[in-house]
This record gives structure tokens, sequence and C-alpha cells, in this order.
């Protein structure tokens, strides 16, 4: 059985997102439908882009393209694994 799920947003928003839908072959109701299939597969939210402080010794800003956003605990920031070499 399916249902209708609305959602209020900004027309411009609206329009902008679906010209890229449509740029990379889908469209704005499949790209919602994946979000919600990926959301209850891992039950955190399934991207997230972190830009990393810039550092003296990097020509360009650092991101990381994050496949999910779960709670991680505070345990698991306690050991040192290693570190940057400002030489590189």
């Amino acid at each position: 059985m399916k249902e209708v799920f609305r959602v209020r947003l900004e027309r411009k928003f609206i329009r902008q997102a679906s010209e890229v839908a449509t740029e990379i072959g889908t469209s704005p109701g499949e790209i919602v439908r994946l979000l919600f299939k990926q959301l209850v597969k891992r039950r955190a939210v399934p991207f997230y882009e972190v830009t990393f402080p810039r550092v003296p010794w990097l020509r360009e800003q650092s991101y990381c393209n994050a496949q999910s956003v779960q709670p991680v605990a505070w345990t698991e920031f306690q050991r040192k694994v290693g570190q940057f070499e400002a030489a590189l």
C-alpha cells in the first residue's frame, strides 16, 4: 500500500532540486524514496558532508563525505591512532 507524503518547501528550492534530479536522470520523488529507504536501512541519515578546518600544508579545503551520521560513543575518540606530519 502506498501513501502520499507531503512537505512544504520553497518553490525556488523545489525548482532547483528538480533541475538537478533531471540532470542526473531521476526525479525528486525517487530521490526522496531512496533517502527514506536508506534512513530505514541504516537507522541514520545516509549522507553528510563535513568541512574540515584549513591546515597550512594543504592547498585545498578538505571535506569528508560520510556515508551516514550516527552517534559515536565518546570512548571511540579517546585512543590516538596517528598524526599528520607538517612536512608533507
